[in-house]
């Protein structure tokens, strides 16, 4: 009857041993796994000193808290693979201008015929994004290229003071929130305005992979460590 007692006791021992043993292979794994897990983002690349933007009237359609009177030149950066996300909010450019993913990024086109809040979305890898402005008379800036006033685009702010370069807007009744305003400025008259075609751009990042073979073996190691405790307390 002791015996059994014994036993019994060292069965239950043994059961909690698993059971805590069996917790801690869990947490460490799921450590190993989701702890590296690092969210990509969107970044300017080869940002410019920010500068005074004139005349800029955005689109009356469009309603947006303030004017933008600075922006920078840069490049639309991605840390890591994501969905871009482009926004038309308008326009007050006389010529037809347009918003266009390149071939890489699966196209897709915004222009001036579009609805005001009509969005298109890409696929996009790590590094410059692949998208360009362009007019209907042969203005063109691509992103990444050799930035100028006419044509090109800037990303927006309120004012050369401003570091923040994110913005919201209400628009019939709906709240709208972007990472970026990305203000093109096409080829007719020079006026610097940066506002004859604007977006709005949001990322959201891919899910981050596991490192299996780091977490593989790390799970590997633990678990041999407790097949080992196991056996010896078996003898």
């Amino acid at each position: 009857m002791m015996a059994e007692q014994n036993n019994n006791h060292g069965s239950g021992r043994k059961v909690k041993a698993v059971s805590v043993i069996g917790r801690s292979v869990l947490t460490i794994f799921l450590a190993a796994t989701l702890g590296t897990a690092q969210a990509n983002s969107l970044s300017i690349a080869n940002q410019s000193s920010s500068f005074d933007i004139n005349n800029y009237n955005g689109d009356s359609r469009w309603i947006a808290t303030g004017y933008k009177t600075a922006g920078v030149f840069g490049a639309l950066n991605a840390s890591g693979p994501g969905t871009l996300s482009v926004t038309y909010l308008g326009n007050s450019g006389i010529w037809l201008d347009q918003f266009s993913f390149g071939s890489s990024a699966g196209g897709g086109i915004l222009d001036e015929a579009c609805c005001i809040g009509r969005s298109i979305t890409a696929q996009v890898g790590a590094g410059i994004v692949d998208f360009q402005f362009e007019d209907d008379h042969l203005g063109f800036i691509k992103n990444g290229g050799t930035q100028s006033t006419i044509p090109g685009f800037a990303f927006l702010l309120d004012n050369k003071q401003s570091s923040t370069f994110a913005a919201s807007f209400n628009y019939r009744n709906n709240r709208y929130d972007f990472q970026y305003l990305l203000g093109f400025n096409d080829s007719w008259a020079g006026d610097k305005d940066f506002d004859d075609l604007v977006v709005g751009v949001n990322f959201t990042p891919s899910p981050a992979p596991i490192p299996l073979p780091a977490a593989a073996w790390l799970f590997g190691s633990v678990l041999f460590g407790f097949i080992s405790l196991s056996n010896r307390r078996r003898v």
